[in-house]
């Protein structure tokens, strides 16, 4: 599965892969919850489909997924 699906129109985000965005960037679940400022408890779940990120979380996800070193970097 890729990191995001999109609706039909493309107008949102349908649904997100956070275990396989965290895991192209190469990071830990304590890594990735650390660097982009999540609770761990969050990723863990999202990563185990128990909960669904809200949607401005899923922007934030998506804008790591473009450029996860800008968005490091602003929230260093």
């Amino acid at each position: 599965m890729a990191d995001f699906e999109f609706s039909e129109n493309a107008r949102f985000v349908r649904n997100v892969n956070v275990r396989a965005l965290r895991e192209r960037l190469g990071l830990t679940q304590e890594e990735f919850a650390r660097r982009y400022r999540f609770p761990l408890r969050s990723v863990q779940e999202w990563e185990q489909w128990r909960k669904r990120p809200a949607p401005g979380t899923m922007t934030l996800l998506l804008a790591i997924s473009r450029d996860p070193k800008a968005l490091a970097k602003a929230l260093a």
